[in-house]
């Protein structure tokens, strides 16, 4: 039985940018629930040059893993609750700042799968659909206070990329966790609209059931990625979307 899992990356602002106050909210968040939240909350840090827009990124808060992927809604739904109630900043979900230019200053939303008997055919599987599957929840609209397309952090992060030849390289767009043992989607960014994920999930879901094996088509999707983060759903996807609907 596939088992589902989610990480949701967001900024919290004071009132434009993020400072170091962040800690003092995720402590407000771990002494409300320090069993839980000791392993389901975390912080990230910019980097290098980007450091001179603010030292700050996005803190993170996880579900539990859920069967059954309504449930798992529910779960995020109470844990985005329990951020807002320890929070007077602003509370922004989007992957990446819009005044900033900053790759190593990005948000997201990871998607985790275990439980399932053959991890290498979810994997593929779930590759062949990966040019249509972003696009639920793409909202990384501006770099610089100028409008860049439909996600500059897909475009732009450190922490995601095209696919590689080896799986469990971290930083691209799904991977096979060594730490978790999970299959990890790294590709979607933070969305408000919590319709939108209920969506994406079970669009996932219904892959982890498909009892056959589909051709991957790595190199169309690295071909069509950087398209895809300028133009949202892009003419060559278009039977893609016909084929998850």
């Amino acid at each position: 039985m596939p088992v589902f899992g989610l990480e949701e990356e967001v900024f919290i602002t004071e009132p434009e940018r993020p400072t170091l106050r962040s800690f003092y909210y995720l402590s407000r968040l771990l002494a409300r629930n320090p069993t839980f939240y000791y392993t389901h909350s975390a912080h990230n840090f910019a980097r290098g040059s980007d450091v001179k827009q603010g030292v700050m990124s996005g803190v993170e808060i996880s579900t539990t893993m859920c069967e059954d992927v309504e449930a798992l809604v529910d779960d995020l739904t109470k844990r985005r609750a329990d951020l807002a109630s320890v929070t007077s900043g602003l509370i922004v979900p989007v992957g990446h700042l819009l005044q900033y230019e900053a790759p190593t200053n990005t948000c997201a939303i990871h998607v985790h799968i275990s439980g399932v008997e053959d991890k290498r055919r979810l994997y593929g599987n779930l590759i062949h659909f990966l040019p249509v599957l972003p696009l639920f929840t793409m909202n990384s609209p501006m770099a610089s206070s100028e409008y860049f397309g439909q996600s500059y952090r897909m475009a732009r992060s450190w922490a995601i990329g095209p696919i590689k030849s080896d799986w469990q390289v971290r930083f691209q767009d799904i991977i096979h966790s060594k730490r978790l043992g999970t299959i990890e989607l790294r590709i979607f960014d933070p969305c408000w609209d919590l319709n939108r994920v209920r969506w994406l999930l079970r669009a996932i879901k219904a892959i982890t059931e498909l009892d056959t094996t589909l051709d991957p088509a790595i190199d169309h999707y690295n071909s069509l990625r950087a398209k895809m983060c300028r133009t949202w759903l892009v003419v060559e996807a278009d039977d893609l979307g016909v084929e998850l609907n």
